[in-house]
């Protein structure tokens, strides 16, 4: 019995079948890679370098894909303190332009992120003229000579950063200094101020701040039993805006309810300090319905900052003080560990010069 053998005509259908379907196939492989081969663009994306992009990129997939961000140049006070965070936009531009985030990128193109420095506020000159015979408002020295008091202050934030006073008539002024510190009372620093002043027979003028006078009133207490002058420097020290350009019931009730917690701590306080030394004739008024006299400062050794050290502020008192120097420096608001060290320095330095210590008077 034979068997029947398939037919070669299927095998050689089935042959024909698959290369048919390898003559379609090739064509769709060799297209797609022709596709891969084409070239891409190159653009320069700044701090980045040049960038080989896929044709087709657009300005928001760069951003995205680099994550690029623009920061804001800030505006600062003459203390470095921000009046306008925002003040200085920053920018990310296409070729020295801003553009739309679907813009099509081109080869050489260039973007550049662009985050402008922090500004400082420019500085304005005055020069008034201080009476004889009287204490002068604001008070910026001690004694009544009559002369010229040349103030440079931040433009904006009006805050104080020289004064120098040029005499124009007879002297009358003492032979003393006045040392003032700002910010208390403070439970880490104003107990040990003290402690050093009586160590010395040196009878100074604080200028407190109402939130920290009900929060420590013993504090209080004992700077006024060791004969120091006691005054009053706002509620909680508002700088932003400025304090002399806040409404006036707002400034009269920053200096009203320090006033009140002095009172109940057995002070009655008729000195005022405004933050960061800007007034105007609205609080100089206010201060004096108030029966309080504004007094600043002549010498001031930038205690305040953080990286001061304590023979830097040493310097910067003995290099400028002299007869009738009001000085400013701080028992509160911030790290004073410096203030603490270079104060017996101080006394000591000013003390050779002859000088005298007097707290501030009405």
């Amino acid at each position: 019995m034979h068997r029947h053998r398939r037919p070669r005509r299927r095998l050689h259908l089935s042959l024909w079948v698959i290369a048919l379907v390898l003559a379609l196939a090739f064509p769709l492989v060799s297209a797609e890679r022709a596709r891969d081969l084409i070239p891409p663009i190159t653009v320069k994306v700044v701090p980045h370098g040049d960038q080989f992009l896929p044709r087709g990129t657009t300005f928001g997939d760069v951003v995205s894909r680099f994550h690029l961000v623009a920061d804001d140049g800030a505006l600062l006070d003459v203390e470095g303190d921000v009046l306008d965070a925002s003040k200085f936009p920053g920018a990310i531009l296409l070729n020295g332009s801003a553009a739309e985030p679907d813009v099509v990128l081109h080869d050489g193109d260039a973007i550049r992120v662009v985050s402008p420095e922090d500004r400082t506020e420019g500085r304005v000159r005055t020069v008034e003229e201080v009476p004889g015979g009287q204490q002068s408002d604001p008070q910026f020295r001690l004694g009544t000579t009559p002369g010229e008091l040349i103030l440079v202050k931040g433009q904006i934030s009006g805050k104080v950063v020289s004064s120098t006073f040029h005499p124009t008539g007879p002297l009358d002024t003492p032979n003393a200094v006045a040392l003032t510190f700002d910010d208390g009372p403070s439970p880490l620093y104003t107990m040990t101020i003290l402690g050093i002043l009586q160590q010395y027979g040196v009878q100074a003028t604080f200028f407190t701040i109402g939130e920290q006078v009900d929060a420590y009133p013993d504090i209080v207490g004992a700077e006024a039993r060791a004969g120091m002058s006691v005054g009053n420097h706002t509620w909680d020290h508002p700088e932003n805006p400025p304090f002399r350009d806040l409404p006036e019931s707002k400034i009269r009730e920053e200096m009203e309810t320090t006033t009140d917690a002095l009172r109940k701590a057995g002070v009655d306080p008729y000195l005022f300090r405004p933050p960061g030394g800007t007034y105007g004739d609205t609080e100089i008024g206010v201060a004096s319905s108030l029966g309080m006299r504004v007094v600043l400062w002549s010498v001031d050794p930038q205690d305040w900052r953080d990286d001061i050290k304590a023979k830097d502020i040493v310097k910067n008192v003995l290099d400028n003080v002299g007869p009738g120097s009001i000085v400013l420096m701080h028992d509160g608001g911030g790290f004073q560990d410096a203030t603490v060290k270079a104060l017996p320095k101080i006394i000591q330095g000013i003390s050779d010069r002859g000088l005298e210590f007097v707290p501030l008077v009405r």
